[in-house]
């Protein structure tokens, strides 16, 4: 399949008329207007695990990659994602890597993998190796599960407040607006207006709402978890 996004000073019947000729010159069938079909998403029947080993003989660090699946991409999980993200990022780096000193790559994001939203949690250390960071995570995990049923409302209002100010901003650039379209032409959804839509949920979002999340993410979700070891190690 082919999708074109074309995007900028042009109308559009000359946007028409640039994909007919790019379609006539690659020798290609054009699209109908209907949606092309594929699943909402892939959900992992079972938590996995995958072992790769490096290919740099100079590797000295372990990595662990885990994503968090849940089986939902509806705008109020979206927001409440991003919401609970935004609440243990900088804890996760805290503990993993100001506690723990593992190593400086310590990251807490949310992700949009096989077609489907979650949570990764990465990490890279010289001195644990990837099985060592993931029973780090389930510590990280089980004691933050506290601190979201416990989040008091002062620290709760600026996390939300900050992350409606980023969807409410303007992009900076053509080029940020351009990246944006795509990624929605990528995902099949084709919600060009995601950042209206997900900064009017975002203000209803409570803290009832992040612990459910923080439950359906890590306690009920799938999990992936790519461990990467350093050359040498026998799998």
């Amino acid at each position: 399949k082919m999708l074109l996004l074309i995007q900028g000073n042009i109308n559009k019947d000359d946007a028409k008329s640039l994909a007919t000729e790019v379609e006539r010159k690659i020798n290609v069938s054009p699209l109908s207007n209907e949606k092309i079909k594929v699943p909402m998403a892939n959900i992992l029947q079972r938590n996995k695990v995958i072992e790769l080993s490096s290919q740099d003989i100079k590797e000295k660090n372990d990595a662990l990659l885990s994503f968090y699946q849940i089986n939902s991409n509806s705008i109020k999980d979206s927001v409440s994602i991003s919401l609970l993200s935004s609440l243990l990022k900088e804890k996760y780096f805290t503990s993993l890597r100001t506690s723990q000193s593992i190593g400086y790559i310590v990251s807490l994001f949310p992700s949009f993998v096989f077609n489907s939203q979650g949570i990764c949690l990465l990490a890279q250390s010289n001195v644990k190796s990837p099985k060592e960071i993931s029973h780090l995570n389930k510590i990280f995990l089980k004691e933050h599960y506290q601190y979201i049923n416990k989040i008091k409302d002062e620290e709760f209002n600026q996390h939300r407040e900050s992350i409606q100010k980023e969807l409410e901003r303007k992009d900076n650039s053509l080029n940020e607006e351009f990246e944006r379209n795509a990624n929605e032409i990528e995902r099949n959804e084709f919600l060009f207006d995601r950042r209206e839509k997900e900064g009017a949920v975002i203000k209803r979002i409570n803290k009832e709402d992040i612990r459910t999340m923080f439950s359906k993410v890590f306690i009920n979700g799938k999990k992936l978890e790519i461990q990467l070891w350093k050359k040498g190690i026998k799998l």
